[in-house]
Parts: structure tokens; sequence; C-alpha cells
């Protein structure tokens, strides 16, 4: 059985570094490191669950604020 979000809930590299707050190339590194998950299609390109996205941006305002 197939485990990915469905592919509207799914954005690049660019939008999650935005949303994090992080440059691209550091949310490439959070990826590679294991600290977010992803999805690699075929042709290389990453997604990023929107919804992973959420959790880790409650976990930081959490220890933050």
């Amino acid at each position: 059985m197939d485990q990915r979000p469905p592919r509207d809930d799914l954005v690049t590299i660019s939008t999650a570094a935005r949303r994090l707050g992080l440059s691209r190339r550091a949310t490439l590194r959070w990826i590679h490191a294991g600290r977010l998950a992803f999805t690699r299609y075929p042709n290389g390109q990453y997604r990023v669950s929107s919804a992973d996205i959420a959790k880790i941006q409650a976990t930081t305002r959490s220890i933050v604020g």
C-alpha cells in the first residue's frame, strides 16, 4: 500500500523553506539529516508534506513561545 500523502498536500522545497523560515539549502540539509520527511519523484525533485511542516511549526512555537 502506498503511504504517500495526497499530491495536493505536497509542497516544493522552496515553499517548505519559506514556511519554516529556512533557506532552501538548510531545508535540504534537514531532509538529508532525517529531520523532515519527504517524497522524491523519479525526476529527482523533492516534495514535503504540508502536515509535516505544520507539525514542525507547532513544535517550534511551543519551544520558543
